[in-house]
């Protein structure tokens, strides 16, 4: 069932059963939540509540050497936790507010072969080799009010 959901989804564009926001280019797809999606002989898990455009392919082709391939959310979205709980003037009335920072909620385990995406701010903060997070510092390709479209890789998070 993978396979044909791929395949839809990325020759086809156009499917239903699972809400997608208005900005993400399918409609649909039936996806369980935290079910895995096949890309490259990986399988990837969609951490976050929109879908993620890949572009690859060889740029040096033009637009014929590349291929878009839409990773749909899986329904598990992993979050920063933090809540404010106060807010006090600094100075003349500068308002500041106290975040209390719970952790990071909504990773699952780790599981063999399995990439998780999330956040920049999810993956730098748990550092692990099968959490991934969307490139939108290179390759980041931009509409013309500068949301973003598609990215030509994913980054993995490590500390020094």
């Amino acid at each position: 069932m993978v396979m044909s959901i791929y395949y839809i989804m990325v020759k086809v564009k156009a499917v239903v059963g699972w809400a997608a926001s208005p900005f993400d280019d399918v409609s649909g797809a039936i996806y369980r939540e935290g079910e895995t999606f096949p890309v490259g002989g990986v399988e990837l898990c969609n951490l976050t509540p929109h879908v993620i455009v890949l572009r690859v392919g060889d740029p040096e082709l033009g637009d014929e050497g590349m291929e878009d391939i839409h990773i749909p959310p899986s329904g598990i979205v992993a979050r920063k936790d933090t809540r404010m709980i106060d807010e006090l003037p600094l100075g003349d009335g500068i308002p500041v507010s106290f975040n209390m920072d719970y952790g990071i909620k909504g990773v699952p385990e780790p599981i063999e072969g399995v990439y998780y995406i999330a956040s920049s701010m999810v993956a730098s903060e748990v550092k692990r080799p099968d959490v991934l997070s969307p490139n939108t510092s290179t390759g980041v390709i931009r509409d013309k009010n500068g949301q973003v479209e598609a990215v030509t890789s994913l980054q993995r998070w490590v500390s020094v």
